[in-house]
């Protein structure tokens, strides 16, 4: 529980801006922690790992990875072919772009597909972790480990939480699908994200439900014969071949993407109690951006809508 206390003071402190380095030096037990943390990861082939508690990651550090994320955004765009307005984050007001300029980079309906596709790719591979002393600062900024951590101390008291590294994988992040199981039967899969709509697996959607059906009952339920009930989320590789990449909970607060629990008919689904349903986009929702909030405000600025207002100040957008 020591542990417990010091990752609930440490995300305190960075919340009130204290330095990384402070926080390390007045608490020997989380160096230690950092310190085996760099230990495993130089035992991994490419020294790179995905990090996070047992039961859930510090996925929403990357809000506040912004000069990271823009960068990132910027080179995935470029590699799709699209050009993006320039952004400087230091400057008092972005730069105005002309008409033949505005021309040039606006997000088309064509186009925002593929944004939204390289804007989550780009949270993905933010949270590529190469130390000790990153992996701890993507914990102590993490709202949502906080939180997990504070409840579970005032559940119970006594309790095992444990840091997950795992060798980092490289896989299309669109390709994640997540998949229910209870009683020890497939009862339903959805696309990992409820935002993104990807052709390819709209033109792939029966061969892609066989692929994981076959996967999931040959491969994961025999390996499971203690476990009745979990969500798993697995990822189809560029080789066709399949990867699990964790196990959650059958439960309300794992999220159910295009299901939703609340939903009677949604629910029976999820339970088993109605027939299987794979779910996925088949066409781009009309809402896509408004659905990314803080992050739509990074596709504003690298790729505008023709029909938005330029940002004028930089710092207005709350990523300062």
């Amino acid at each position: 529980m020591r542990e417990v206390d010091d990752f609930l003071q440490a995300h305190k402190q960075t919340k009130d801006k204290q330095p990384y380095e402070d926080i390390l030096a007045h608490n020997p037990r989380l160096i230690v922690i950092r310190d085996r943390i760099e230990e495993i990861l130089e035992t991994l082939p490419t020294k790179e790992a995905f990090v996070r508690l047992s039961t859930l990651s510090p996925k929403d550090t990357t809000r506040g990875m912004i000069r990271q994320m823009v960068s990132c955004l910027e080179g995935l765009l470029h590699g799709r072919g699209l050009k993006t307005a320039p952004v400087d984050l230091d400057a008092e007001t972005s730069h105005q772009l002309t008409k033949k300029e505005m021309r040039e980079v606006q997000s088309t309906p064509s186009s925002l597909p593929i944004e939204v596709a390289c804007l989550n790719k780009a949270c993905v591979l933010v949270s590529k972790i190469t130390s000790g002393d990153a992996a701890l600062q993507m914990m102590f900024a993490s709202d949502r480990v906080q939180k997990t951590l504070e409840h579970r101390r005032e559940q119970e008291k006594k309790f095992r939480m444990s840091i997950v590294i795992r060798s980092w994988k490289v896989f299309e992040p669109e390709m994640e699908f997540r998949c229910f199981v209870k009683n020890g039967s497939v009862t339903a899969i959805t696309h990992y994200y409820e935002f993104l709509y990807v052709e390819e697996i709209v033109q792939q959607k029966s061969q892609l439900e066989s692929v994981m059906l076959a996967y999931l009952n040959e491969k994961v339920i025999p390996k499971l014969p203690d476990l009745s009930e979990y969500a798993c989320d697995l990822a189809i590789l560029p080789d066709s071949s399949v990867m699990v990449i964790e196990l959650n909970p059958f439960a309300e607060n794992t999220s159910s993407a295009l299901f939703d629990w609340k939903d009677e008919k949604d629910a029976q689904i999820l339970n088993g109690e109605s027939d299987f349903e794979f779910r996925i986009l088949t066409e781009p929702p009309p809402d896509g951006r408004a659905r990314l909030g803080m992050f739509g405000v990074m596709l504003q600025m690298l790729r505008p809508l023709p029909d938005e207002p330029q940002i004028e100040d930089s710092r207005r957008c709350n990523l300062m």
